[in-house]
């Protein structure tokens, strides 16, 4: 049978939330997407996650960037480039039902520092490998040693020590998005889109091409297509992690 016929099938007989085969190949991205997370602004706009209620009061999470994945996309796929592994069953399963992910004891170690899901148990990193991994060509310590350099990147420029220093206080988007063009280069934050819920800051979502390689992330965002729209206003407030740690456990 041809795909063509095959998708038609498809949608005929089960209707438009049937995926599309060839959003689910791996290696046919056409560009990537680093997401890193400000732990104390995303654990401020969630309850009930085991990462933010048990977090130490020392984690490296707290006063610099986190990582939330690395997304292999696909610009004719929109969202849907993903799970491109055929041990993933067809119905999605809950993070921790995905199959666990295997990596050397010094990435263990360091994603239980820098993606604190991992240490506390919620399974995120078996949700990335699985879903957005699997669709690179990349072997699981190769995805997770890259995801990593790239945030480590990001921990050590002027941006994360502009996340501390304003730490519990709210600045302008515009101050904001100076500070990634003074950190990444000029023009570089018409690649980051910014992700705030209710005002508060939670993610960075940075546009990086295809070919990575041992590129600096600086070099990287300078040859990657522009962002969408960031979902934060004119106005944004960075949270202080040790002051909404101690919030959480006094409540």
């Amino acid at each position: 049978m041809s795909r063509v016929l095959f998708a038609f099938l498809a949608l005929t007989l089960h209707g438009p939330s049937v995926a599309n085969p060839d959003c689910q190949i791996a290696n046919q991205n056409d560009a990537y997407v680093l997401a890193v997370n400000w732990q104390p602004g995303f654990c401020k706009n969630r309850k009930n996650h085991p990462e933010c209620d048990a977090i130490a009061t020392d984690s490296i999470a707290l006063t610099n960037f986190s990582l939330h994945g690395l997304w292999p996309n696909k610009k004719s796929c929109s969202n849907n480039y993903a799970f491109c592994d055929a041990q993933v069953p067809s119905d999605r399963p809950t993070m921790c039902d995905l199959p666990t992910v295997t990596v050397n004891p010094r990435l263990v170690h360091a994603l239980r520092e820098y993606m604190p899901s991992t240490r506390y148990g919620s399974c995120l990193e078996r949700h990335e490998w699985w879903k957005h991994g699997t669709c690179s060509d990349l072997s699981e310590d190769e995805y997770f040693d890259l995801s990593l350099s790239m945030l480590h990147q990001i921990n050590r420029s002027d941006l994360s020590q502009f996340m501390r220093s304003n730490a519990g206080k709210e600045v302008s988007k515009k101050e904001f998005n100076a500070m990634i063009d003074s950190s990444f280069g000029n023009g570089a934050s018409k690649h980051f889109s910014l992700r705030c819920r209710k005002s508060i800051f939670e993610e960075l979502q940075i546009q990086l091409p295809k070919e990575i390689g041992t590129s600096a992330l600086r070099t990287l965002i300078q040859r990657s297509a522009l962002a969408p729209k960031s979902s934060c206003g004119d106005y944004i407030s960075i949270v202080d992690g040790s002051a909404n740690l101690k919030a959480r456990r006094d409540r």
